[in-house]
C-alpha cells in the first residue's frame, strides 16, 4: 500500500504515522527527485527497522545524493498528547 507522507513546503521533511507491523520486509520508500530521477531505500535496511513496534516512533534523518540515498535512524518511545505528553480530548 502506498503511504503519501505530510511534507514541508520546501520539500526538507516528510512525516507519516505507520501502524505497527512484524515484519518490513518489501517495505521501501520511494524518492521521487524532479530533474535527478527516482531512488528506492529498503526500510529493512535500517538496522532498528526490522519492524515497527507499538507504542515507538521511528525517526530516519534521510540524504538523497544524485547517485544514492544516505539514511540514519533511531527509536525513541512514542509521547502520547502533543509532544509534551499532556493527554487532551476531541468533541
Amino acid at each position: 500500500t502506498e503511504i503519501e507522507l505530510l511534507t514541508a513546503a520546501d520539500g526538507t521533511a516528510a512525516e507519516a504515522i505507520v501502524l505497527p507491523v512484524g515484519d518490513t520486509e518489501g517495505m521501501y520508500l520511494v524518492f521521487d527527485i524532479p530533474d535527478v530521477g527516482t531512488f528506492n531505500w529498503r526500510v529493512k535496511d535500517a538496522p532498528k527497522s526490522q519492524s515497527f513496534e507499538a507504542g515507538k516512533k521511528y525517526i530516519y534523518t534521510i540524504t538523497v545524493n544524485r547517485m544514492s540515498v544516505e539514511v540514519e535512524s533511531s527509536v525513541t518511545d512514542w509521547q502520547p498528547g502533543n509532544g509534551e505528553g499532556e493527554t487532551g480530548s476531541a468533541e
